[in-house]
């Protein structure tokens, strides 16, 4: 048996709250693949990744798959990963509380999954 927290998001290294910035500042804040990166891993080592970060393609694959964020408005997507990160950031943030509306929108995705997690 495996105990994880609530806000774990299963087979991923990041939280959905994590992955939910980090589409959101990708998608809809036009942050580089570098920048969400600096901004969300803590990892000093770059390796194989020094021009971007492919983790973001891959989730952004994982919400069009209906994987990751298996959610109604996330059934009709855009084409393009980082068109289909914009649009999951703003459905996400949609689910942040009112009191958060002043936050960065990537932020309020984050909130916002936690609320859907």
């Amino acid at each position: 048996m495996r105990v994880l927290p609530a806000a774990a998001t299963p087979r991923k290294h990041f939280s959905g709250a994590a992955i939910a910035l980090s589409l959101a500042a990708w998608g809809l804040c036009a942050m580089s693949a570098a920048e969400v990166r600096a901004l969300v891993n803590d990892a000093s080592a770059v390796g194989a990744s020094a021009r971007g970060w492919r983790t973001l393609r891959r989730w952004a694959d994982d919400v069009r798959s209906g994987w990751l964020f298996a959610m109604e408005a996330l059934r009709q997507l855009p084409e393009g990963r980082r068109a289909v990160a914009a649009r999951a950031g703003q459905v996400l943030a949609s689910y942040a509380p009112r009191a958060d509306a002043e936050l960065p929108v990537s932020h309020q995705a984050f909130v916002g999954a936690l609320h859907v997690a």
